[in-house]
C-alpha cells in the first residue's frame, strides 16, 4: 500500500460509503487516490435508514419500500397523513452494502483497509494518520466519520434516540402494505418519549420498532418486552416469526459541532452534525452533504461548506428549541408531535424538517404550538 494520498476517507458506514460511492461515479476524481479506512465487513443487514422526499434520487431505487401515505397516532386520535408530493423511503442496510460495494471495489483509484485509526496530525498542510495496524499514511485531504470522545455536550441539548426493532413475518396476509404507521405514541411513556413504527414491506412481512428518546438505555432484552407487548394488543391476530434484529442508538444533539479539526480536515455523517437533532432523520442529510462536497471538490471550492450549508445556525436554534421543550418537560414529546402533525399539512411539516420551507411555512408551523414553552425554550436556546 502507498503511504500518500489525494484523499483519506475515515470509516466504512453511510457518510463514507456514500462519498466514496461518488467519487467512484466521478471522472474528475480518474487521477486522484483515494484510502477508504473501515475495520469492519460491511456484509449484514445491520441498520435501516428511512427518509422522506420529492426528488427522484437515484437511490430511491435502493429502497426496500416506499410509502406514499403514513399515519400518525396518539393516545387519543389516529392522524391520516397525506404526503403528497413526498414518499417514505426504507432502506436496510446490507442492500445499501450490496448497492454501494461493488463500484467502490472495483474503482482502481480506491484502495481499502481494513483497521482502525490511532492518531490524527495536521502537518505541513497534509494530514497525517496513525493505524493501528502500525502503519502511517498521509492525505491531501481527509474526510473523517469518527466522533471526538472528547466532546462536551454539557451545556447543549442532548439526548439519545434509542431504538429496537424487528423484522417479522406472518403465515398469511396481514399487512396494508400501502401506507405506514410513521409515528404510534398510544403506549406507556414511562415519563419518557416513546413511540412504535410499523413499516410494511409487503403484506405478509414488515419492520416493528420502538424508539426511545431518553439517556437512560434500556438492555435489548427489555425491548424484546416491549415490541411483545405491542404486538399482543395492537396486532393481536398477528400470527408471526422474528426473521431479523436491531439494537441500536443515535444521538439527538443541538451541540454545535466542529466543521474541522484543522487545515484539510472535514468532519463528515453524524459527527458533522448530520443527525437531525429535532427528529433523529439523518441519511438523506448525508446525501445531500456527499453530493455537496463532491460539487464543491469538483469546483476547486472548499468542501467544508457543504456543512454549513445543512447544519447552519438557523436551524440548529429552531432544533435546539424543539429538543429543549420535551427535555425540561415543558411539554411531552406526545404532545408536540401531536400539535405539530394534527394541526399542519404534513407537507409542510416535512419542508421544515428538511430545511426547505418558507418563513410563511415556517410561521403557520410556529403559530401551531403552544407559544409560552417554546418562546422560554426559544430564548434559552438562543442564550446558549
Amino acid at each position: 500500500m502507498k503511504e500518500k494520498f489525494d484523499y483519506i476517507i475515515i470509516g466504512g458506514g453511510c457518510a463514507g460509503l456514500s462519498l466514496a460511492f461518488r467519487i467512484s461515479n466521478e471522472a474528475y476524481f480518474q487521477s486522484k487516490s483515494i484510502l477508504l479506512i473501515e475495520p469492519e465487513e460491511k456484509n449484514q443487514n445491520d441498520r435501516t435508514w428511512s427518509y422522506w422526499s420529492k426528488e427522484d434520487n437515484f437511490y430511491n431505487d435502493w429502497a426496500i419500500k416506499n410509502w406514499g401515505e403514513l399515519s400518525f397516532k396518539s393516545t387519543e386520535k389516529e392522524i391520516p397523513l397525506d404526503i403528497n408530493p413526498y414518499k417514505f423511503y426504507t432502506i436496510r442496510g446490507i442492500d445499501f452494502y450490496n448497492a454501494t460495494l461493488p463500484l467502490i471495489n472495483s474503482c482502481s483509484q480506491i484502495t481499502q483497509i481494513k483497521t482502525r485509526v490511532n492518531k490524527l496530525t495536521h502537518e505541513d498542510q497534509v494530514v497525517k494518520v496513525s493505524l493501528e495496524n502500525g502503519k502511517e499514511v498521509i492525505g491531501g485531504f481527509c474526510f473523517d466519520s469518527r466522533i471526538n470522545n472528547n466532546y462536551d455536550f454539557e451545556d447543549s441539548n442532548f439526548v439519545w434516540q434509542h431504538f429496537k426493532g424487528w423484522v417479522v413475518e406472518s403465515k398469511q396476509d396481514y399487512f396494508d402494505d400501502s401506507k405506514a404507521m410513521f409515528m404510534d405514541f398510544s403506549i406507556d411513556q414511562k415519563q419518557d418519549t416513546r413511540f412504535f413504527y410499523v413499516l410494511p414491506y409487503s403484506k405478509t412481512k414488515a419492520l416493528i420498532q420502538i424508539a426511545i428518546f431518553s439517556n437512560d438505555i434500556i438492555s435489548s432484552k427489555d425491548y424484546d418486552t416491549l415490541i411483545k407487548d405491542y404486538i399482543d394488543k395492537q396486532h393481536a391476530t398477528l400470527d408471526y416469526s422474528i426473521l431479523e434484529e436491531e439494537y441500536d442508538k443515535i444521538p439527538m444533539t443541538d451541540f454545535a459541532f466542529p466543521i474541522s479539526s484543522g487545515p484539510n480536515h472535514m468532519y463528515i455523517g453524524t459527527a458533522s452534525g448530520m443527525v437531525k437533532a429535532s427528529s433523529g432523520f439523518a441519511f438523506k442529510r448525508m446525501q445531500d452533504q456527499s453530493d455537496d462536497i463532491i460539487k464543491l471538490l469538483t469546483q476547486g471550492k472548499d468542501p467544508t461548506r457543504a456543512t454549513q450549508k445543512i447544519a447552519n445556525k438557523k436551524y440548529r436554534v429552531l432544533d435546539g428549541t424543539f429538543l429543549n421543550v420535551i427535555l425540561t418537560n415543558r411539554l411531552t414529546g406526545q404532545e408536540v408531535f401531536t400539535r405539530l402533525l394534527s394541526r399542519n399539512k404534513a407537507k409542510n411539516v416535512f419542508d421544515f424538517l428538511n430545511q426547505q420551507s418558507s418563513i410563511i411555512q415556517e410561521l403557520k408551523i410556529m403559530s401551531s404550538l403552544p407559544t409560552l414553552p417554546f418562546l422560554k425554550s426559544f430564548f434559552k436556546v438562543l442564550k446558549g
